[in-house]
């Protein structure tokens, strides 16, 4: 891929390698935090409540029978 870009015949008006990565930190210094993120692929975390075991709390009726509370 090098070889064929360097046997490439470039005009005169083609921006160098240089210009390019210049010119393209320089357009992506006016980026926000959220465009950064977008364009390097991270999806926005989705926030769920935490879940947890109800038999890590033992008895959680409060010792009262299930039948009793209908």
């Amino acid at each position: 891929m090098i070889q064929r870009a360097l046997e490439r015949q470039c005009s005169l008006t083609d921006p160098s390698p240089a210009e390019i990565r210049r010119l393209t930190a320089e357009i992506r210094r006016n980026w926000s935090v959220d465009e950064c993120a977008r364009r390097a692929g991270f999806k926005p975390a989705v926030w769920m409540p935490p879940l947890v075991e109800a038999t890590l709390f033992g008895d959680v009726t409060g010792g009262l029978d299930a039948r009793a509370l209908d």
